[in-house]
């Protein structure tokens, strides 16, 4: 006879148990990761970039202090190559980021990722262009 070993008692990851008995992992709870509000903490300028996947349109809008070290991060765990639309640097680089993830929300597909099309994303770098010709000039 083979003994089941309840999966909480083995695992730490949260699990729920549905009425057919059988075991679901319930998603992480949304939120920021401790290196993320250290950044914000600490760094509040830096890079905002917009990447595009070669053959989809998926998007991803995200902030970085190194581009090319957190591009080639990227690139080594997608399974398309990307296209750098936009990268420019920004004070409040947080804020900015969180404009554009509100502005286009719904087209949100999984954490910095977006699907839109490309009329969307050409008004995406006309604004970025314009912020940041704005936030420089203003110095």
């Amino acid at each position: 006879m083979i003994e089941i070993i309840e999966p909480e008692k083995v695992f730490d990851l949260p699990f729920e148990k549905n009425i057919q008995g059988d075991y679901k992992i319930l998603p992480k709870p949304k939120g920021y990761s401790a290196i993320t509000i250290n950044n914000k903490k600490n760094y509040q300028n830096g890079y905002l970039y917009f990447i595009k996947s070669e053959n989809d349109n998926f998007y991803k809008l995200g902030v970085s202090f190194n581009p090319k070290r957190r591009l080639a991060d990227i690139d080594s765990y997608v399974p398309f190559n990307l296209e750098i639309l936009s990268m420019h640097y920004f004070e409040n680089v947080y804020d900015i980021e969180k404009h554009f993830h509100e502005k286009y929300k719904m087209h949100k597909t999984k954490r910095e990722w977006f699907k839109f099309d490309k009329n969307i994303a050409c008004d995406i770098m006309i604004e970025l262009h314009n912020l940041n010709v704005k936030q420089h000039a203003e110095k």
